[in-house]
């Protein structure tokens, strides 16, 4: 009904939300996945090309996406950003319909952060025996000082990641609005003068879906984790040995029986 204030208002589409929620998932499941061998390696690496397969389609979002979900209409000028800062530190930050300022710029921060987590990692995964598309021929020098920069990038992140969760909970306390919630259903509690993003084609998120799709399987198909692999032949060696001096010393028993 018009004039009706309580009726929730569609503001983040769903792209956007499945965006959100699968790089947050996929983040948490690296972070203790992180190791430089055997199939924890290899979850590790495949949940990083989807990450960055996702930052992709996200920075492609934030051109082509709902109104909502482009950069142009959450990366406020630093006037604007400093005018929301002051109001905040007064405990009396204004409601955006999108992200707010600060929100739009951590944003951005995480996202580059991800994409420098995300190739220092592939190029360190070389350095442990993995081919890795695009990658070939990397230096140990290269590969080495990737693994440091993508150590030290995982725990800034995790940091960036925290700051988030405590700003989006702030913005709860201080303005009301449920940010968490609205995340997952895309509708927002209206204020004065906010007004609905416009629908756009959801052929746009099919696209992206199966390019992000498609692009995971080809650079899961592309990789060989040479290390993984004469691992497990060295662990199938050992165990034939064993059964090799079982056999040979049950024969001897026997033997020594007769």
């Amino acid at each position: 009904m018009p004039g009706n204030t309580t009726e929730s208002l569609k503001v983040w589409d769903l792209p956007t939300r499945v965006f959100h929620w699968m790089l947050a998932l996929l983040v948490f499941a690296n972070f203790f996945t992180g190791e430089d061998e055997g199939g924890l390696l290899i979850v590790h690496t495949y949940c990083g090309y989807l990450i960055g397969l996702l930052l992709i389609a996200r920075v492609a979002w934030g051109v082509a996406g709902n109104r909502h979900a482009r950069f142009g209409d959450f990366l406020k000028p630093w006037s604007e950003t400093r005018e929301y800062l002051r109001q905040l530190l007064r405990l009396s930050p204004p409601r955006y319909v999108g992200h707010n300022p600060l929100g739009g710029w951590m944003i951005v921060v995480m996202l580059v952060s991800l994409g420098l987590i995300v190739f220092t990692g592939m190029a360190a995964a070389v350095g442990e025996g993995v081919r890795i598309p695009f990658l070939g021929g990397l230096s140990d020098g290269v590969s080495e000082a990737s693994e440091e920069i993508h150590e030290v990038a995982a725990t800034v992140m995790m940091v960036l990641a925290g700051l988030h969760v405590i700003g989006v909970l702030g913005d709860w306390l201080l303005t009301g609005e449920n940010i968490i919630k609205a995340m997952v259903t895309g509708r927002k509690t209206p204020a004065e003068g906010m007004a609905p993003a416009p629908a756009i084609g959801a052929w746009r998120g099919a696209v992206l879906a199966a390019f992000v799709l498609l692009g995971t399987g080809w650079m899961i198909d592309q990789t060989r984790f040479e290390n993984v692999d004469n691992e497990h032949e060295e662990h199938a060696e050992d165990y034939d040995e064993e059964d090799e001096e079982d056999e040979d010393n049950h024969h001897e028993r026997y033997d020594d029986d007769d």
